[in-house]
C-alpha cells in the first residue's frame, strides 16, 4: 500500500537525512517528490512511518519523533485558531517567557510540544496528550499562565 503526505519545504532536508532509520525500524520505503512524501508499506509498519514523518513536518526533531516507535505513543495535532495577526501573540503565549510555559507543559505532562506554523503538536501517552492538549487549548483562550500551571499540578 502507498500512501503519501506533503511536507513543508523547509522541513524537507532534515526529513530526507532521517529516511534510512525511518525505513529500518518501520519496514517501509520511503521517497521524496519535491515536497510530497510517499510511503509504502504494509499495516502498522506504513501508520507509524506516516505518523514519524508528519511529526517532524510539523517540527519536531527526528530523534524526538522517532518516540513514536514506543508502544502506547500517540501523535496530537492542535491548529492554532488565529489570523496571522494574533498568530504570534497564542504562539508566544504557548512558549512562554524564554520557553517556560512549555518546558513546564512538558515536564509536567511527560509529553514533547513542537510549535510549528499554525500547528501545535503533542507526543505522549494518551491520557497525558489529553492534558497537555487542555493546558495548550487553555493558553489558546487566553487564560492566564498561572491558572494553566495550577491545572497541571492538580491533574497529575
Amino acid at each position: 500500500m502507498i500512501t503519501s503526505l506533503l511536507v513543508p519545504e523547509e522541513r524537507v532536508k532534515i526529513l530526507r537525512m532521517s529516511i534510512p532509520e525511518i525505513e529500518k525500524a518501520t519496514e517501509t520505503k520511503i521517497r521524496i517528490s519535491g515536497n510530497e512524501v510517499f510511503i509504502e508499506g504494509e499495516g502498522l509498519g506504513l501508520f507509524t512511518a506516516e505518523r514519524i514523518l508528519k511529526a517532524i513536518s510539523r517540527g519536531f526533531e527526528p530523534e524526538r519523533a522517532m518516540k513514536l516507535l514506543e508502544e502506547g505513543n500517540e501523535l496530537e495535532i492542535i491548529k492554532i485558531p488565529a489570523k496571522d495577526s494574533g498568530l504570534v501573540r497564542i504562539r508566544s503565549r504557548i512558549i512562554g517567557t524564554r520557553g517556560r510555559a512549555k518546558r513546564k507543559i512538558e515536564e509536567t505532562t511527560g509529553c514533547m510540544l513542537a510549535i510549528y506554523g499554525k500547528t501545535v503538536s503533542i507526543i505522549g501517552k494518551y491520557p497525558d496528550i489529553e492534558k497537555a492538549k487542555k493546558a495548550v487549548e487553555m493558553l489558546i483562550r487566553g487564560s492566564p499562565h498561572p491558572r494553566v500551571y495550577r491545572f497541571l499540578s492538580k491533574n497529575l
